[in-house]
């Protein structure tokens, strides 16, 4: 029974991996000046997120696959210490996957938040309400 899971685990994981690396599902056109750049950096976080977690899918199926067919009674083994390395080193992995996200992406948010707007640009005021936006432009009403 655990072979099966550690099958049907590793083949829903590569089957929901599936439609993102084929691309099926395109985001809509672009109508900021900046929405390629956060697109591009959407394409990241996703191409890095999957690959996480198609690993950490794998690594599962294959210690299921593994540790299945213990016999009843058999010892359990038991980290020296305890898991306090293992606990270490996920945080480290954690850690540096939101340290190479912010690195990639920073330019992106850069140039979004940065900025300076042109000089020929119309500042325009938007309230935020639910269910509804107020925009005020300038000028005489």
């Amino acid at each position: 029974m655990g072979k099966l899971l550690a099958v049907t685990l590793v083949v829903i994981a590569i089957a929901s991996a599936v439609p993102i690396v084929a691309h099926i599902w395109v985001p809509p056109a672009d109508i900021s000046t900046h929405g390629y750049q956060i697109d591009e950096q959407l394409s990241d976080t996703m191409v890095e997120a999957g690959i996480c977690f198609l690993a950490a899918q794998i690594v599962l199926g294959v210690f299921i696959w593994m540790f299945s067919g213990r016999k009843p009674g058999a010892r359990v083994r038991t980290f020296p210490g305890g898991a306090k390395g293992l606990v270490g080193a996920a945080f480290v992995l954690v850690g540096l996957e939101v340290l190479i996200l912010g690195a990639f992406g920073k330019k992106a948010w850069a140039t979004i938040y940065f900025t300076p707007p042109a000089a020929d640009a119309l500042p325009v005021q938007v309230q935020a309400g639910q269910f509804a936006f107020y925009f005020r432009y300038p000028g005489p009403d």
